[in-house]
């Protein structure tokens, strides 16, 4: 049912259609709450072993800041063709739409945005993290399960995500340790049908060598825009294990599996330029999360 092929593709790297969402019926989100709580029956599924330290629904009306870092990543670090707007800029509540118990992340197109980086960007849309600045992430963790369930943008361009980052612990005197990125999923709006994942080892300031790992293209012959997907991560002692409606579709060899620290989750709604962008008719692009939970591994 899936097929792979090789790809390349990072989200760390520096470079330089709207959706119609509607609300999951009352009676399918019991049921997905059912399968998170740690009170649950057993599902069959590996969480069943796994202890759930984070359950993100998205209820309320706005985005829960003691729970997401909005903006760049942690480490401040700005990417890819939109900029990712923070909690105190001007458009903060037209990116970052709680409603029906989801998250959109929009994407706008302004022709004379003045982009803050000054790098000729004329997208801004939001990144969230749930590691904060100078603060770890309260539900990281080092071996476990991570899922959610979304539904992407339809136009050349769009490339939302789901991934996870990690500190690298090996004892060292740089100021940027370096750190493992693993890409759950990375979606094209101009390939419906598929996502890429990926890991790879960043040295920052360490002088060591990156290790890329492996990148694969997994293709679910289905119209990943037309409806909402389940969309998974196991992190194990040395591998990364892609899960899509939980069934497995990839395993990824875990760089430096040995040092690697904890991982914290991203999600964005980011903008790929290099092979141009196909800008909706109103302007706009729609990443749409309904849930993140995050299971741990303590065996």
């Amino acid at each position: 049912m899936f097929a792979s092929i090789a790809y390349s593709a990072t989200r760390s790297g520096d470079m330089n259609k709207p959706a119609i969402v509607l609300p999951v019926p009352a009676e399918a989100r019991t049921q997905l709450a059912e399968v998170a709580t740690e009170t649950a029956s057993p599902s069959g599924f590996i969480t069943d072993s796994m202890k759930l330290v984070f359950n993100e629904n998205f209820d309320g009306d706005s985005l829960d800041l003691t729970q997401w870092f909005p903006g760049p990543k942690p480490d401040g670090g700005q990417w890819g063709g939109a900029h990712f707007v923070t909690s105190h800029e001007t458009g903060f509540t037209s990116v970052y739409i709680i409603k029906d118990g989801m998250l959109t992340l929009r994407a706008h197109h302004e022709p004379n945005y003045k982009d803050p980086e000054n790098w000729g960007r004329t997208w801004y849309s939001g990144q969230v993290s749930t590691a904060f600045p100078r603060r770890p992430a309260a539900s990281a963790i080092r071996k476990g399960y991570i899922e959610t369930r979304a539904k992407f943008p339809r136009n050349k361009g769009s490339w939302p995500a789901f991934w996870v980052l990690a500190g690298d612990t090996e004892p060292t005197v740089a100021t940027d340790a370096g750190g493992v990125e693993i890409d759950a999923l990375e979606f094209y709006g101009d390939a419906i049908t598929k996502f890429s994942s990926g890991a790879i080892y960043w040295p920052g300031n360490t002088g060591r060598t990156a290790e890329p790992g492996k990148l694969v293209w997994t293709d679910t012959n289905m119209n990943l825009t037309a409806d909402f997907h389940i969309y998974g991560i196991q992190i194990t002692e040395t591998e990364a294990i892609i899960y899509f409606d939980r069934k497995e579709v990839q395993r990824l060899k875990l760089p430096r599996p040995k040092t690697v620290g904890k991982f914290f989750v991203l999600l964005d709604n980011a903008i790929h330029t290099d092979s141009g962008v196909d800008v909706p008719v109103n302007g706009y692009a729609d990443a749409v999360f309904d849930y993140v939970h995050i299971w741990e591994d303590t065996h």
